[in-house]
């Protein structure tokens, strides 16, 4: 009777702020019994577990503890979240994490070494800010913002060298973008469907422009390509 008490008042919290050490018991009674649950911060905890791969799919707004270095499992996993703010110590996300959120905005942390392909497909994303992560030392999945219809800024690293296959596909309200001076190539339907694409510089290092790159890009106008330029898919 007492369990059954407990679980149905756990049920009732919509917010929780948690501070300490949580460890994987912690987190399974947050992602099961935690059925209200709407807002989570665990900014101030430390996990005892390295990896996320449960999640309870009513929070909307999540700030991760420290200790995790994973997220996802493959599946769309945050698609109730509106709000996200990540720890400084990620390093990998796995595929669809974010698919089909409503999550608005992203700062990624510096800490990141693996994005896998699809990572932020057809969410909510309007601001994408990727500036802190040293590319150098990450690596980035195809398609990454593969269909986000409200994708309308994004910064990229600084020392990008290659942006690959599909990275904005379909991203419909994007108008511009600036392609850091260090990227080489850019791979197959990178922009494919960026039909409100309208201005874009591409660097003199670039020597590789795949298929497709701006199939459909009905709005941009003139394409000024680099003397660098040795290959066009």
């Amino acid at each position: 009777e007492k369990v059954l008490e407990q679980a149905s008042s756990l049920a009732t919290v919509t917010e929780l702020t948690v501070t300490g050490t949580i460890n994987a018991d912690d987190w399974n009674c947050i992602t099961v019994q935690m059925t209200g649950l709407s807002a989570l911060n665990l900014s101030q905890a430390t996990a005892s577990f390295e990896a996320i791969t449960t999640f309870n799919g009513k929070i909307k707004t999540f700030s991760f503890p420290k200790g995790i270095k994973q997220v996802g499992n493959g599946n769309y996993f945050f698609r109730s979240l509106t709000s996200c703010t990540f720890n400084d110590e990620l390093e990998i996300i796995k595929s669809y994490t974010f698919g089909s959120s409503n999550i608005t905005s992203i700062v990624l942390p510096k800490s990141l070494k693996e994005i896998q392909s699809y990572a932020f497909y057809d969410s909510s994303i309007s601001v994408a800010d990727l500036s802190n992560i040293d590319a150098e030392n990450c690596t980035f999945g195809n398609s990454l913002f593969d269909y986000c219809e409200s994708l309308s800024s994004v910064t990229l690293p600084g020392n990008m060298r290659d942006i690959p296959n599909g990275f904005f596909y379909y991203c419909r309200v994007l108008k511009n973008i600036e392609i850091p001076s260090t990227v080489k190539s850019i791979g197959s339907s990178v922009f494919s469907g960026c039909r409100a694409l309208s201005d874009i510089t591409l660097p003199e290092n670039v020597r590789c422009i795949e298929n497709e790159t701006f199939r459909d890009c009905t709005s941009l106008n003139q394409k000024v390509l680099p003397t660098s330029l040795t290959s066009i898919g």
